[in-house]
């Protein structure tokens, strides 16, 4: 994947590959989720390629404090800038006409920013409401304390990740614990793709979110659901590749 590093409006490097099969191509920013990177998988190469296939180009990049980006503690307002500086530099790289997807927590700073020049959002497990986590599921004692002394976490990375730990701000888990979904969804202006699975927990909760929100977006917003689908996706990427790729060729045509 070509790599490219673009500036934050914190002037912090970020890392992102960026695929284009044609000068000025529809893009598509690729938004990762929580403590992941945009490699991680191989979700988003496998996205890339795909969507380069179709005639779209994207840019998947690293959020600040992740993957091979410059380091930062992890906030749901750092995200939103990263994002948003994602969309500045695929403009100025000659992408008049953007769509954004973002997997998991990718989704909800896709929702969060909302920018109003872009066509559509796209999201696969997003948490787009309150959800009720005990962080003593996820964290260990040592992290937990780490968290009420210094109000952040450090959370090791898995061996094949670009670095060995991220560090999350207690302010993010708060956002993940009290989102308003009705405050999120209102600030979308365009139709909106909520994929998720069955396959997990964590799918499952975040589908009932979805369900009980899609009332809340601009008409013309799906919900579809992908049997079996785990929260990271794994053996039905595919399937939720078609579902995007029929979603932009809707809502941004690779012909214009």
């Amino acid at each position: 994947m070509p790599r490219v590093t673009f500036r934050n409006a914190r002037e912090q490097r970020l890392a992102a590959d960026y695929v284009t099969p044609t000068p000025g191509a529809p893009l598509v920013v690729l938004a990762h989720g929580f403590g992941s990177e945009r490699r991680a998988r191989d979700r988003f190469p496998t996205v890339a390629r795909a969507f380069a296939a179709a005639g779209y180009a994207t840019l998947a990049f690293d959020f600040a404090g992740s993957g091979e980006s410059d380091d930062e503690v992890l906030t749901l307002e750092h995200e939103v800038e990263d994002l948003l500086a994602a969309i500045a530099y695929a403009r100025s790289l000659g992408h008049e006409r953007l769509g954004l997807f973002g997997h998991s927590l990718g989704g909800r700073v896709c929702l969060q920013a909302s920018p109003g020049d872009v066509a559509t959002i796209a999201t696969a497990g997003a948490p787009t409401g309150p959800v009720d986590y005990d962080w003593h599921d996820y964290f260990t004692a040592e992290q937990m304390d780490e968290l009420a002394r210094t109000g952040r976490v450090t959370m090791p990375q898995d061996g094949d990740r670009a670095r060995a730990a991220v560090v999350c701000d207690v302010s993010l888990l708060e956002e993940l614990v009290n989102c308003d979904q009705e405050a999120l969804f209102a600030r979308v202006p365009y139709p909106v793709l909520l994929i998720d699975g069955d396959g997990d927990e964590e799918e499952l909760e975040y589908l009932a979110l979805a369900r009980d929100g899609l009332r809340l977006l601009p008409r013309g917003s799906r919900l579809e659901v992908v049997a079996g689908c785990p929260h990271n996706l794994v053996g039905h990427l595919d399937e939720v590749i078609a579902l995007l790729l029929a979603w932009f060729a809707e809502h941004l045509p690779a012909a214009g």
